[in-house]
């Protein structure tokens, strides 16, 4: 006989326990479509945009073009930004505990023994199928409901159903008094998983803000550099201006012969100034390539630089842009 009340009792157990918990444990409609869909690849791939800042075979940046390249570019940033989309596995998995298990089984049966009297049966076939679900609630309390249903036959001519079919549905409810009661502690893996992937994206939002801080930074020791080198080589050709004025005053007599050494001194060290800043330019160049990941470019690494920003140029508008990037 098919009694509903018990039933509508466990059913409203059920949902009651359920609304303790925020999180949806039990499968919504796009359950399965969202737990088997392909997961998405993430691949260390540098965009190709270097080539498009390429102008007369010179690399043109502006400080808004460093920037925008060293967040999709720069190698610590993809790092960091895989960091945290490696957390996201560890949310999935601390869910398991709470999805639903799915049992099913079909057994047949068959006997054929030969009998001494005409009234028990020769042949016998008995099917059983059972499917059934289990379910962990945050609580600590175990959901199980299932479904058996047998089908039993025989050549007996004496069997009143055959075949005999039977069915049943059980549902159980076990809730645990000691060991794993309680709803902190059942998602407590969740919340340290939660916690972790929240680190990992600090940790990624402190890696950038250090990435954009340092790119900029470089920006402006090139542009530094760039400019030290052109006062060092028009410091060079004043020197050498003098040098050639007090030579030809030494070949009309009104120089002492030994003050020509004294702007021969001065022209060689300018020379070693130049020397020294175009080394201080490179090196400076060099940092900002690796900043953008221009040097694993065999096309752009060898290209010059050209940096169209200079502190006078520059306004409120790159703080803007910056903030952009951040958020």
């Amino acid at each position: 006989t098919f009694r509903p009340l018990p039933i509508f009792f466990l059913l409203a157990t059920l949902l009651s326990a359920q609304a303790q918990d925020s999180s949806p444990l039990f499968p919504t409609l796009n359950y399965f479509h969202t737990m088997f869909q392909p997961r998405q690849q993430f691949k260390l791939e540098l965009p190709g945009t270097l080539r498009d800042h390429i102008r007369d075979g010179k690399l043109r940046l502006s400080l808004a073009d460093v920037t925008q390249l060293a967040v999709s570019r720069n190698t610590d940033v993809w790092l960091a930004r895989l960091d945290v989309q490696q957390a996201d596995t560890p949310v999935m998995r601390s869910f398991a505990p709470f999805d639903p298990q799915f049992n099913g089984s079909f057994n047949s049966t068959f006997a054929s023994l030969p009998q001494a009297s005409e009234l028990a049966a020769s042949k016998d076939l008995f099917q059983t199928t059972t499917v059934g679900i289990t379910q962990l609630l945050a609580t600590g309390m175990t959901v199980n409901a299932g479904f058996t249903g047998t089908k039993t036959s025989s050549n007996s001519s004496f069997s009143l159903l055959n075949p005999s079919l039977t069915a049943a549905l059980n549902f159980s409810v076990t809730q645990a008094l000691f060991r794993g009661r309680g709803v902190f502690l059942n998602r407590a893996p969740i919340l340290i998983a939660r916690i972790n992937r929240q680190v990992a994206r600090d940790r990624f939002e402190q890696s950038l803000t250090a990435t954009l801080q340092s790119v900029q930074n470089q920006y402006w020791d090139t542009v530094n550099a760039r400019e030290t080198l052109v006062v060092a080589r028009n410091s060079l050709e004043l020197a050498e201006t003098f040098y050639k004025r007090d030579k030809r005053s030494l070949e009309l007599g009104a120089l002492p012969p030994p003050d020509i050494f004294r702007s021969e001194a001065d022209v060689a060290n300018r020379k070693v100034a130049v020397t020294s800043a175009e080394y201080q330019l490179k090196e400076q160049e060099d940092a900002l390539r690796r900043l953008i990941s221009a040097d694993i470019d065999p096309d752009v690494r060898a290209l010059p630089l050209e940096l169209t920003d200079t502190p006078a140029t520059t306004d409120v508008r790159s703080e803007e842009h910056t903030s952009e990037l951040q958020s």
